[in-house]
């Protein structure tokens, strides 16, 4: 239901993206990503993050019109349940086209990104 969430349960952070190409362009800078396999999140995928050890969720939808709704659907199904942060990434449609420009912008992503809430307090 939730690709790579068996390896983000090791972390207490983790990047949510659309395809599981994503995690793995991720995955191979380092960074722990689980993928909804679309651009929509269900309750039910929801609900397994909230039973998850993850704390900060990164929205990493893709950067055009689907993924900006995933990142607000996201934020209304775990708002309040984890901090979230919105990536940046830039001129680049997602992950693995921003692992195929340079492995030395996938950090970027993460730095440039924004938190959109802590816990139950919105923060922007």
């Amino acid at each position: 239901l939730v690709y790579g969430l068996w390896q983000a349960r090791e972390s207490a952070e983790a990047i949510v993206v659309e395809a599981e190409i994503d995690v793995l362009s991720f995955a191979q800078a380092g960074y722990s990503a689980i993928a909804v396999g679309g651009a929509h999140m269900s309750r039910e995928q929801a609900d397994l993050i909230k039973r998850s050890r993850i704390e900060r969720l990164y929205l990493g939808g893709d950067n055009d019109e689907q993924g900006r709704k995933m990142n607000k659907q996201i934020k209304r199904l775990l708002g309040g349940h984890v901090e979230l942060f919105k990536v940046d990434y830039g001129r680049y449609k997602d992950a693995n086209e921003a692992l195929l420009g340079g492995m030395e912008n996938i950090p970027s992503i993460i730095e440039n990104g924004k938190r959109l809430y802590l816990c139950n307090k919105v923060v922007i």
